[in-house]
């Protein structure tokens, strides 16, 4: 498979169209196949961290690669000074 054609299978999108035209001009070998991991990166499901002290908190999501950022204070029946919930919310893939 030319690079060409290997720019045909990529998603319809600025960079395929240009992949495809640089193919055309200057030919070469055909470039690597990228796995799905590689074009969107690791989904990691964000864990349930209702009732944990902002600081636990902070570490489990800083160990998993997200960013964190305190929210406002809000009524919830978590004890005061705990974690009522995430968003995106437990589950979610980030």
């Amino acid at each position: 498979m030319g690079r060409q054609d290997a720019a045909s299978q990529l998603p319809d999108c600025a960079s395929a169209r240009m992949m495809s035209a640089a193919a055309s001009k200057y030919g070469g070998d055909p470039f690597p196949s990228v796995s799905d991991a590689q074009m969107r990166g690791v989904q990691v499901a964000v864990p349930d961290l209702t009732g944990k002290t902002p600081e636990e908190a902070k570490s489990v999501l800083t160990s998993l690669g997200f960013d964190t950022a305190d929210g406002p204070q809000q009524d919830s029946v978590a004890p005061a000074g705990t974690v009522s919930g995430t968003d995106p919310a437990a589950g979610k893939r980030g």
